[in-house]
């Protein structure tokens, strides 16, 4: 099952600048949402199978705009993953750019469906720090 939260790790095409990125991902009923430290997500996606495809628009909003897309500051990223389990491998690139690309890595943490109380309790069992 897609819907839930995820988290992920991802590298870069474009080795002049930071090429390692993490972040997280709120798939729910064919709209995707999530963010990092210095961008947010919104877009859209459909599902085929363990197949999944879509788009998103990213803003920067926080911190130095270099980052793992260069100096891109706004733009769309086209997506494709395939998902095995609680993992999804997902390649991106940039829609107007399509020879800035990411490739990387993507973990379900939890499904829609769970209620608050087992939320918190996941959050108990974390390590500190």
């Amino acid at each position: 099952m897609t819907e839930g939260l995820w988290t992920g790790e991802w590298r870069s095409n474009i080795t002049n600048f930071e090429n390692h990125g993490a972040g997280t991902f709120l798939f729910a009923d064919g709209v995707v949402h999530g963010g990092d430290t210095g961008y947010f997500y919104v877009g859209s996606y459909q599902k085929k199978g363990h197949e999944l495809q879509g788009e998103f628009h990213f803003q920067h909003y926080s911190g130095d705009p270099i980052g793992i897309l260069g100096y891109a500051t706004e733009g769309i990223l086209v997506f494709a993953g395939v998902i095995l389990g609680n993992q999804m491998t997902i390649e991106m690139k940039l829609k107007d750019l399509p020879t800035v690309r990411l490739a990387g890595v993507l973990t379900k943490r939890m499904d829609l469906g769970e209620s608050l109380q087992s939320s918190l309790a996941a959050l108990d069992r974390l390590p500190p720090g």
